[in-house]
């Protein structure tokens, strides 16, 4: 990756309680040893990798059932109950060849 590029990483939401109970219906079934992400972890381990992360951005608050509230999403990135969050890493070390 080039000085200043972006990484963008999207994980499931553990503190969402929907996304835990379909993570461990579905997920656990194809990874039995896959787990979920907190957002300080990510953001602790982007930082030890040299990059320098954003906050966590939550994103997918509503079911396709109440769709009318589907434009209040990009309103609410910093709340903490969205189904998946992403954060935005810049890389700050220097490019190896």
């Amino acid at each position: 990756m080039k000085r200043s590029g972006l990484a963008i990483i999207f994980e499931f939401n553990p503190y969402n309680p929907a996304t835990q109970l379909l993570f461990k219906a579905v997920d656990r079934r194809y990874d039995p040893n896959a787990v979920m992400l907190k957002p300080h972890y990510l953001h602790s381990q982007l930082k030890k990798a040299g990059f320098a992360a954003s906050r966590a951005y939550y994103t997918i608050f509503f079911p396709a059932f109440v769709s009318i509230l589907l434009p209040l999403e990009k309103y609410m990135t910093g709340v903490p109950i969205g189904a998946q969050y992403y954060m935005i890493a810049e890389n700050k070390m220097e490019a190896q060849p």
